[in-house]
């Protein structure tokens, strides 16, 4: 394993060697030769693209938003350091590989969380309950009563929507119907109603 300075050593020689080529290439005029994508390259990128503008609503989804314009960038780089005025299919790959760790590093910080912390709170307490809880439980047990109804309202839907949190009936003392909340567990299936 080369020592940090011979390490840095390395790295110096390879961004000189790619600053030469660029600084040639402005020489030469061959700016007019932009960045392009291989074939393979360019095949993948249409499945990655798709992939990476799916809507992710949470928390994770506004902090991993930009995720198609960075992978861009990366793999630029990379085909430039290899001299290269074409991104291959290895160079989009190796950004895509740096991405999935920006994102799994998200993940590991704010998990699922909304952004929302109303909604964040609900959920947490919904996670240690076995039977769940009402709108009255939320209002009363989790904000002592410090929260309004429609703010709780507001929370309950946000979850819902993002497919956190299911309703259930269940039939309470004296025969009246009863509005439970559950979370949605890892391994369940989405949108559950009973």
């Amino acid at each position: 394993m080369p020592t940090a300075a011979a390490a840095f050593v390395i790295i110096l020689g390879i961004v000189a060697r790619t600053a030469i080529f660029l600084l040639l290439g402005h020489v030469l005029n061959l700016a007019s030769r932009a960045l392009h994508f291989d074939a393979k390259a360019e095949k993948l990128w249409k499945v990655l693209y798709y992939a990476l503008s799916e809507e992710k609503p949470t928390l994770l989804g506004a902090m991993t938003a930009r995720a198609e314009p960075q992978i861009l960038r990366l793999s630029s780089i990379y085909a430039l350091l290899d001299l290269s005025l074409v991104i291959s299919e290895e160079h989009l790959r190796a950004a895509t590989a740096v991405w999935q760790y920006c994102e799994d590093s998200c993940l590991y910080i704010f998990g699922d969380k909304t952004g929302d912390k109303i909604a964040d709170r609900i959920l947490d307490e919904l996670r240690t309950r076995t039977n769940g809880l009402t709108q009255t439980d939320i209002h009363v047990h989790i904000f002592n009563k410090h929260c309004t109804a429609t703010e709780i309202r507001r929370a309950l839907d946000l979850l819902q929507k993002l497919n956190l949190v299911y309703s259930k009936t269940d039939l309470g003392q004296q025969g009246k119907t009863i509005l439970r909340w559950l979370p949605v567990l890892a391994g369940e299936p989405r949108n559950q109603r009973t």
